[in-house]
């Protein structure tokens, strides 16, 4: 699987040395400059798809690089990195946003390793996500994002599986109503996602009871809505339909099931680690 691209721009090489090794452990490809104009170069040849940027650089500042970003119509996420205090880093994102430049977080030198950690990896997340939302017409996954980003896994090779195939499942829907397939066909897509997700829901419940997972019962009725929120949606009559409607219910499926693995799913899967790692879980 090709790993997505950071590139990093600071006139620090143990800094830079530093973010690539934390870039690498979140799964990135890294690419790093010491100069502007270096910077710029590799902008349009190694297409990144996270950029972190220090706002003080010899020749060429952060300001006057989110400005060039504007011209260029670069869209991935940047994020600000500066030792010179929250006005540096307030200005950055206030202009870069205002010139459309995508500004995803701001970070103070020194960098606290485990904050740039999750920024990454939150963003690798996102990148997955988008990927597979817009991903080509015949409804296949991208070849690069052919499974789950580390921070999704929660340990079980099945559960894995089973999320990846919902958001295979997520993005034909998403196909469906992006080609503008007639209303029968969009039905049909969500109740296979509806089947699945019962499934899923069944071999994940299971899965707890048999760990003797003490919120088993929370994490059913969790599911239990969403199933409940697909049917309705799934057997709404015709007329009840719409594009706005169709595009706002994807959104939420993205939304639902990342924020479910992340936060309910990652939790048991602790859980379930301590367990047979001999630990009192919590």
């Amino acid at each position: 699987m090709a790993a997505p691209r950071l590139l990093v721009i600071d006139d620090d090489a143990i800094i830079c040395k530093i973010i690539a090794k934390i870039g690498e452990d979140a799964g990135f490809a890294v690419d790093t400059c010491l100069r502007s104009r270096d910077f710029q170069s590799k902008i349009r040849e190694y297409t990144p798809n996270v950029m972190i940027i220090d706002m003080v650089i010899p020749h060429m500042d952060g300001i006057e690089l989110l400005q060039w970003l504007e011209g260029e119509k670069c869209h991935a996420p940047v994020i600000l990195i500066s030792g010179y205090g929250d006005g540096y880093l307030d200005a950055g994102r206030t202009i870069g946003l205002a010139r459309g430049v995508n500004i995803a977080a701001t970070l103070k030198k020194p960098l606290d390793a485990s904050d740039l950690k999750a920024t990454l990896a939150n963003l690798l997340a996102i990148e997955f996500m988008e990927a597979q939302a817009y991903h080509h017409a015949e409804g296949k996954l991208l070849p690069s994002y052919n499974k789950l980003p580390g921070e999704m896994l929660t340990g079980s090779s099945e559960m894995d599986a089973d999320h990846l195939r919902l958001f295979q499942l997520i993005g034909d829907y998403h196909t469906a109503v992006a080609n503008g397939c007639n209303l029968e066909t969009v039905h049909e897509v969500l109740r296979e996602l509806d089947a699945y997700a019962k499934l899923h829901f069944h071999r994940e419940e299971a899965y707890m009871r048999d760990h003797g997972y003490p919120q088993a019962a929370n994490h059913a009725q969790v599911h239990r809505l969403l199933c409940g929120k697909v049917e309705k949606l799934a057997d709404a009559p015709r007329e009840n339909w719409n594009s706005a409607l169709e595009k706002e219910f994807m959104v939420f499926l993205w939304e639902w099931l990342y924020s479910h693995i992340m936060s309910m799913d990652k939790k048991y899967a602790r859980w379930v680690a301590k367990r047979a790692a001999g630990a009192s879980p919590p």
